[in-house]
């Protein structure tokens, strides 16, 4: 589940932020996302993850994802309540992408601008580029 988020680069970023989602089907057969119930209102899944590349002490990696729990904890209300009004589900991962500390407040900024423009991306969705919609490139003579 988490390498397909990752492969199909659907993301948001604002730094040291990104977040990465992969929006699951609203019907009764879903398939391999079968551990999110269609019974159960489960509108939203996440996790959080700060890469050791960038934070070489596990208490600061830890500090950091205390952080942005906290953050999600107290901000979930608005993202929940626009998947109910679109009648959508999620599963995203924010990752950490810098090697330094920072505020609480710094990230918190950072999170709710990111969680506006993944609302503006889950509203009005750019469908993918077909193959058949990229025109090779012709070689010059």
């Amino acid at each position: 589940m988490i390498s397909e988020i990752f492969n199909l680069r659907q993301s948001v970023s604002a730094f040291p932020l990104r977040i990465l989602w992969l929006e699951i089907p609203n019907s009764q057969d879903l398939g391999k996302y079968h551990f999110l119930s269609a019974s159960a209102d489960v509108r939203h899944q996440i996790a959080f993850s700060v890469p050791k590349r960038k934070l070489k002490h596990a208490v600061d990696r830890n500090r950091v994802k205390r952080q942005l729990r906290e953050i999600y904890r107290l901000n979930k209300t608005e993202l929940l309540q626009f998947l109910m009004h679109e009648d959508k589900k999620l599963i995203s991962i924010v990752v950490y992408t810098d090697g330094k500390l920072y505020d609480t407040s710094f990230l918190e900024k950072k999170y709710l601008y990111l969680l506006q423009k993944l609302r503006q991306k889950l509203a009005n969705p750019t469908p993918p580029a077909s193959p058949e919609s990229i025109i090779p490139m012709q070689p010059t003579e």
